[in-house]
């Protein structure tokens, strides 16, 4: 084990041992949280690790993740299973100037085999989005692919979309939701939210989280709390289990090629379950 992978490890120990640290993550600061490298997780939070992944190994674990794209193109962009890699503690998703499928750049699509359980969970992934200036969209979700009628409304949890579109900003974060029910076969977007952290997110790994619990999404960077939504409407944002998504898409267009290759960065996916008393608050 690599001196990172022995720092990652024994970091997670501790937000399994020591909760009552957790306040941190509770808190919830004025409009502007600083950036940081995550929190440790409250007494009413336990770590579930087979279905978490620290990425510390030479590959990726497949009992966990799927390389196989739900969609096989992005704008400019088609998905190459060879620009999904495990290094250094790290998932990187590159991007790069090659012919693949039709399309003159490559990118990554990676989806969980593993589900967020819903009803009472808690997912925290700390990255790193590509540089601004490469004009590339990344984007953390939630999702189940192939859509189904079987899941019916098929719910999509956009947590972070980096650079969405031409008039993207370098400090916004962007969470949408959306349905896709195959019948009928509409597209609908229920709600949507931006934020604008301190500084550029790309200058730095950030922790990008989201709970769903009690009938309501929590949306979180850096433990601070930017948008609550209430699903009243569509409960299955809450209940139904849903794989992660990482990928990088064409949203905004064509890449600048100067800074090609380059990759999403993706330190950890932990996924936590509540195990407070019913009703309880999340700050213990």
């Amino acid at each position: 084990m690599n001196r990172r992978a022995f720092a990652k490890s024994g970091a997670l120990l501790a937000s399994q041992s020591l909760g009552a640290l957790g306040n941190l993550l509770a808190l919830e600061p004025g409009p502007q949280a600083p950036a940081g490298a995550g929190q440790l997780h409250a007494p009413n939070w336990t770590l579930i690790p087979e279905i978490s992944d620290e990425f510390s190994g030479t590959s990726l674990d497949v009992t966990k993740w799927s390389a196989q794209p739900g969609y096989p193109t992005s704008g400019v962009f088609a998905f190459n299973p060879s620009n999904i890699v495990v290094s250094g503690g790290y998932l990187n998703l590159y991007a790069r100037k090659e012919e693949f499928n039709g399309k003159f750049y490559s990118s990554a699509f990676l989806e969980s085999k593993i589900s967020d359980p819903g009803n009472g969970s808690y997912l925290e992934v700390r990255a790193k989005p590509i540089d601004f200036r490469v004009n590339i969209c990344c984007a953390i979700w939630e999702q189940n692919f192939p859509l189904r009628e079987s899941n019916n409304p098929n719910p999509e949890i956009d947590i972070q979309e980096y650079l969405l579109g031409k008039i993207g900003i370098p400090n916004r974060v962007r969470s949408t939701l959306h349905r896709w029910p195959t019948k009928p076969g509409v597209h609908t977007e229920d709600a949507n939210q931006s934020y604008d952290a301190p500084t550029p997110l790309y200058y730095d790994f950030h922790t990008y989280g989201l709970e769903r619990r009690d009938g309501k999404l929590r949306f979180y960077l850096d433990g601070f709390k930017y948008w609550e939504y209430n699903v009243s409407s569509m409960p299955e944002y809450v209940t139904m289990p849903r794989h992660i998504i990482f990928s990088l898409e064409g949203h905004a267009g064509s890449p600048v090629d100067s800074y090609l290759p380059v990759a999403f960065q993706i330190d950890y996916v932990r996924i936590y379950k509540y195990v407070g008393p019913t009703g309880g608050n999340r700050n213990p």
